[in-house]
């Protein structure tokens, strides 16, 4: 009777464990979903960015330029040379059909080639073509269309959103633009926000920013090859003008770290036509026999 009695108390200990352990992975599960719906996302799993997310590089064709320079103050020249060459800001504000939403996205989709057929993911029914698929320039039909497709990559550089929001609720939100061009992802210096609607780069509290907000820095990418996603990875709160790391997306990996690029130095050797770069051969010192 005693060892009968023992069998059962420690099967019903075995099943406690079970169901504390299915438990775990039902909460982990909600978790997740929570996250997800927050970020647009419906089908959490596969809805997730399946690559790590690297903001200081662009993988468009065209912006090898843009990712072999060397210094932030070389990238922040490059962005507002492009900003100046593109026509976002060119839009007039209309608060009825075209806000800074839309031209947030409208800058995103001038820096990245996300292809033609792009759709973006609609509640509750199927992902319809981005824009509608208009890629024209007619400023009524760009109206009326949310966007166009017009010059998709043709500033090619890892420009993502951003979204402002109240701390205390009284405040409206806000949407812009920003771009990797320091060193560090949790850095708030590193990064530079712009305004896009002016054409504005290096945005700060007072100047462009508020100076009590919470900032979120959204990654654009694709799913099932053509489909637009957006997710907050990275989030500032912004307290009487003093920016802080708030928040990392826990399950999300992001390279917060730059790898450097090594300098390229090109030396003119005495020797007639003799020209070594670091980029292209080994350079080894020789001397004339």
């Amino acid at each position: 009777m005693g060892k009968t009695l023992e069998k059962i108390t420690n099967g019903i200990k075995k099943i406690g464990e079970k169901v504390k352990t299915n438990l775990g992975k039902l909460m982990a599960i909600g978790r997740l979903a929570l996250l997800g719906s927050f970020g647009g996302v419906k089908n959490v799993g596969a809805q997730f960015p399946d690559h790590p997310v690297n903001f200081f590089v662009t993988y468009d064709e065209g912006g090898e330029s843009y990712n072999a320079l060397q210094t932030k103050a070389e990238r922040d020249y490059d962005i507002q040379e492009k900003l100046n060459s593109d026509w976002v800001d060119t839009i007039p504000y209309d608060l009825r059909v075209w806000n800074c939403n839309k031209y947030s996205l409208q800058l995103r989709t001038d820096a990245h080639n996300w292809g033609e057929g792009v759709k973006v993911w609609v509640p509750f029914g199927e992902p319809e073509l981005l824009y509608d698929g208009y890629n024209g320039t007619e400023i009524n039909e760009v109206y009326a269309h949310g966007g166009s497709t017009a010059y998709m990559g043709s500033i090619p550089s890892p420009i993502y959103g951003v979204s402002l929001d109240s701390i205390n609720g009284e405040e409206e939100g806000h949407s812009m633009n920003c771009i990797l061009t320091g060193d560090n992802a949790l850095n708030w210096d590193d990064w530079n926000f712009i305004e896009p609607q002016q054409d504005k780069i290096n945005r700060k509290p007072g100047e462009g920013l508020p100076m009590d907000c919470n900032l979120s820095i959204k990654y654009s990418y694709l799913v099932n090859n053509n489909e637009l996603k957006g997710l907050p990875l990275i989030k500032f709160k912004i307290e009487n003008g003093n920016p802080s790391l708030d928040y990392v997306h826990p399950y999300i990996d992001i390279i917060t770290q730059r790898e450097s690029n090594p300098p390229v130095i090109t030396i003119e050797s005495p020797l007639e036509n003799q020209v070594f770069n670091t980029n292209e051969v080994p350079f080894k010192a020789q001397c004339p026999g």
